[in-house]
């Protein structure tokens, strides 16, 4: 439950691109609208907790480690990584006159290890290699950067830089540590969790970008095929399969296990994002069940602490859902 929490909840059929569920907190009471309650209306536009802000499509955010599975999508595509690649994590890397942490030690990490246990280092040499304009440019083809379609107003089109923007609007140059941070999710990357979870279902149902949409009847007609649109997101099958497996080993025995035990079987990416203060957006995007997926699901907690939090709360949303014979 968001109960007491900022963030959002977002689950699609990854197929269809069919909204199952969508949760945004805090949230308000429609019916002061109705009622012309004045005085609350006031309070909610001036509350800073945005309880008026959608923030499953209209908040944007940084997207921290969830966004490395599009990064290794890039680098396999490209083929300035392989899935054999391995890179030796120290802890840091030295970018330029700056040194880049990891938030551990990892040793030597191939790629799907670096996907399981969010190697920054890993993804720091990766994006490095890639480049930031290709970077940017692969986070299009999993529909960063604009709008998802969704047929609710004020969509944030979220933000993906590159030495373009930043030269046009910021006035300043692109540097390697500007790739490094866009690798890992951080920098001026922001996107929603709605944006999230669609680049989820990419790998959920085999490499399509699906557009979701909420209607499904009007007056006892269905309408969903006239809302479904479905693109191929041009990835090779083996890239989609191979990160598909490291989203796996996320949860069986990476930053995810708490979710090892869970049934059905969940693929997913923990992220902790950096914020501007102290505390930290936690993130799980993932799909279940693993062998054929019937949901994805986005859990954005803001400022809500780190990856594990957002996978304890996905526990029990899937849990919630076997009981109401969502599996059978």
């Amino acid at each position: 439950s968001l109960y007491g929490r900022k963030g959002a909840i977002v689950i699609l059929d990854p197929n269809s691109g069919e909204v199952i569920a969508i949760a945004s907190a805090p949230d308000f009471d429609p019916a002061v609208f109705v009622n012309k309650s004045y005085s609350s209306i006031g309070s909610m536009f001036n509350d800073p907790a945005a309880p008026l802000m959608n923030r499953a499509i209209s908040g944007t955010f940084p997207p921290g480690s969830v966004f490395k599975m599009a990064v290794a999508a890039a680098g396999l595509e490209t083929g300035k990584i392989k899935p054999s690649t391995t890179y030796h994590c120290p802890g840091s890397l030295q970018v330029g006159s700056r040194q880049f942490k990891c938030w551990t030690t990892h040793g030597d990490q191939d790629l799907i290890q670096a996907i399981a246990n969010s190697c920054d280092v890993f993804f720091y040499k990766t994006g490095l290699g890639v480049g930031a304009q290709t970077l940017h440019d692969y986070a299009a083809r999993f529909g960063f950067g604009k709008p998802t379609g969704i047929e609710i107003p004020y969509e944030s089109a979220g933000h993906v830089p590159n030495p373009f923007w930043k030269r046009m609007y910021k006035f300043q140059r692109w540097y390697d540590g500007d790739t490094a941070n866009l690798a890992i999710g951080q920098g001026a990357l922001l996107t929603s969790p709605m944006q999230v979870c669609r680049m989820a279902a990419v790998f959920a149902n085999g490499g399509s970008l699906v557009t979701p949409y909420i209607i499904k009847a009007i007056d006892g007609r269905d309408v969903s095929a006239s809302h479904r649109r479905v693109s191929p997101a041009h990835l090779r099958r083996s890239t989609v399969d191979f990160i598909r497996k490291g989203m796996r080993q996320v949860v069986t025995d990476g930053t995810a296990n708490v979710l090892a035990d869970v049934k059905p079987a969940v693929a997913g990416k923990t992220g902790t994002a950096q914020t501007s203060g102290d505390e930290t957006h936690a993130w799980f995007t993932g799909f279940f069940p693993f062998d054929r997926p019937q949901y994805c699901i986005c859990v954005f907690l803001e400022k809500g602490g780190h990856g594990t939090d957002a996978s304890l709360l996905v526990k029990q949303i899937i849990s919630s859902m076997a009981d109401e014979g969502f599996f059978k």
